[in-house]
């Protein structure tokens, strides 16, 4: 999902969610969010004229976003987790980040 946010409305798009998620959470809440590889943004820039603006102007890439939601957004702390799977297909061993409120 943050994959499409960002492609349709940039860097700035992507805070403001990643913002409003934080605030609609709970203390003690947790966002659960499995970043795309920067490969996937790059396959689905050119879907339209909307998503082909924005690739082109994107400064935040899937490895700031930690960054971004602690130090920003306001985040307490984080955990990766590990989802590879020994046999499973090839992009669905992506890890998943639990960001706690």
């Amino acid at each position: 999902m943050t994959k499409w946010v960002h492609l349709n409305w940039g860097d700035e798009g992507l805070v403001r969610l990643f913002a409003k998620i934080f605030h609609i959470l709970r203390p003690g809440g947790t966002l659960v969010l499995e970043p795309q590889p920067w490969k996937s943004y790059q396959r689905k820039a050119h879907v339209c004229e909307a998503t082909r603006e924005h690739f082109n102007t994107i400064q935040l890439r899937p490895w700031h976003f930690t960054e971004i939601l602690l130090d920003k957004i306001g985040f307490k702390s984080y955990r990766q987790i590990s989802t590879a799977v020994p046999g499973s297909t090839a992009g669905f061993d992506r890890s998943l980040f639990l960001y706690f409120k």
